[in-house]
């Protein structure tokens, strides 16, 4: 085989590899879209401006970035800072986020559920909603607008969390406590 066709074979793999990859999984219907800043990754890839989110998707936002996503139909927006690290499923109507850290904010247009470990938070009905994990492997959440339910799926305890209230989860424990809201999770 001669060195031009060669090179051009490789560079034919190459392409095929990072379809492959960069491609959400067959079967996957489009949810919404991604506009970021800064250092945001969709899919394990790198990307600046805009993409596009499909079911079971994860994102990822690196220091000093952010990612702000609509899905479409719902209404629903969610915003990733710094540091966020997400997956994001779309059932039925639903919108499930997985969160495996960062800050999260949303404003729930129809249902959403957002699972912390082994919390869930559910919002809907223009809910808006900021959550935050720290390093210590604790969350804390606060209700900027509407009402929002915490559920621990372990014990199966409710918890209700009105306007402007806050609660702190143990991550590690699975308890759940009222708090005065702190600094990082004010509007």
């Amino acid at each position: 085989m001669n060195q031009p066709m060669a090179r051009s074979m490789v560079c034919i793999a190459v392409m095929l590899a990072v379809t492959v990859v960069a491609s959400p999984q067959v079967g996957t219907k489009m949810i919404g879209y991604v506009s970021t800043a800064g250092q945001v990754e969709l899919r394990g890839l790198k990307i600046s401006g805009n993409g596009t989110l499909f079911s079971g998707d994860r994102v990822r936002v690196g220091e000093k970035g952010y990612a702000k996503v609509d899905v479409l139909g719902s209404g629903t927006k969610v915003e990733l800072f710094e540091n966020a690290d997400v997956n994001i499923h779309q059932e039925g109507k639903e919108i499930r986020i997985a969160m495996n850290g960062g800050t999260v904010g949303f404003t729930a247009k129809s249902s959403v559920r957002l699972d912390v470990a082994s919390f869930e938070v559910i919002a809907s009905d223009k809910a808006s909603v900021k959550v935050e994990i720290n390093s210590l492997a604790v969350a804390g959440i606060r209700a900027l607008s509407g009402n929002v339910t915490v559920r621990n799926a372990k014990t199966s305890e409710l918890y209700r969390i009105a306007k402007g209230q806050a609660r702190v989860l143990d991550l590690n424990i699975g308890t759940s406590n009222p708090v005065q809201a702190t600094s990082s999770l004010r509007n």
